[in-house]
C-alpha cells in the first residue's frame, strides 16, 4: 500500500510488532512496517514526529518508533516510550510519554493499566488546580475510586472521584470535576447554578450525553 505523508510518498507494510519502522534504503520509496492494528492516521503522526525532530540522514538505513495504545477520554492515544530518564507518563500533543527505566511492570496489561489510570488521575487534579485558582477555593484532596452509581461524592469535605470516568470525553470529566468542586464552594445556590451557566452553557448537551449516552 503506498501512501502521501508531507507530499512525499511511502509504502506500508503491516506487521505483528507492536512498533513502527521506517526503512529507507530506497530513498525514493521509504517502507514503513507498522502493527496491522494501528490507525493510519496514527502511523502519520508518529512519522510527522519523528521527521520534524529528527532530520534523516541519507547514510542512516532505519529507525525504529516503540509505540502502544490505549483509550482515554473516549479517544485512542499513542503511547510512546522514552529509553531514558525517570519520568512518570504524561500527555502531550496528543501523545503520551514515558520513561521506560521509570516503569517497570511484569506484563503490557498492568503497564497499561497503570498509565490509564496515571494520566486520568493527573489530568483530573491538574483541572482541579485550574477551577481552585478560578473559584478561589482550596480544595483539601481529590481521591480516585470505582463508584458504582455515582460520578463523584463529596467525604468530609474531599473530592472522591469516579475512576470509571475515564470512558467519558475531556470535557464531560471537567463539568463532573467543576460540579464536585462547586458542592465545596460557600455560595448559594443561585450563586453555584450561575457559575455553571457561565462556565458550561453547553451543560444541557452535557446532561443528556452522561443520562442517554448519545
Amino acid at each position: 500500500m503506498i501512501i502521501q505523508i508531507e507530499n512525499k510518498s511511502y509504502k506500508l507494510i503491516s506487521t505483528n510488532d507492536e512498533s513502527i519502522r521506517l526503512e529507507h534504503k530506497n530513498s525514493d520509496l521509504p517502507i514503513i512496517y507498522a502493527a496491522a492494528t494501528l490507525p493510519l492516521d496514527e502511523v502519520v503522526l508518529f512519522v510527522k514526529q519523528y521527521s520534524k525532530k529528527n532530520k534523516l540522514k541519507p547514510k542512516v538505513d532505519s529507525f525504529s518508533l516503540e509505540f502502544f495504545t490505549i483509550n482515554l477520554f473516549d479517544k485512542s492515544f499513542s503511547v510512546k516510550p522514552l529509553s531514558d530518564g525517570h519520568s512518570k507518563p504524561y500527555l502531550k500533543n496528543n501523545i503520551i510519554y514515558y520513561s521506560k527505566p521509570a516503569l517497570l511492570f511484569k506484563s503490557h496489561e498492568k503497564l497499561t493499566k497503570f498509565i490509564v489510570e496515571y494520566v486520568f488521575e493527573q489530568t483530573i487534579l491538574n483541572l482541579c488546580a485550574k477551577w481552585e485558582e478560578k473559584l478561589q477555593i482550596l480544595v483539601e484532596e481529590v481521591n480516585f475510586k470505582k463508584l458504582k452509581t455515582n460520578y463523584f461524592i463529596i467525604e468530609n469535605n474531599k473530592i472522591v472521584f469516579n475512576r470509571n470516568n475515564e470512558k467519558f470525553n475531556l470535557r464531560i470529566n471537567e463539568y463532573l470535576l467543576f460540579s464536585a468542586v462547586l458542592k465545596l464552594l460557600n455560595a448559594s445556590n443561585q450563586v453555584k447554578d450561575g457559575l455553571l451557566d457561565e462556565h458550561f452553557p453547553d451543560k444541557i448537551q452535557i446532561e443528556k450525553l452522561l443520562k442517554y449516552g448519545c
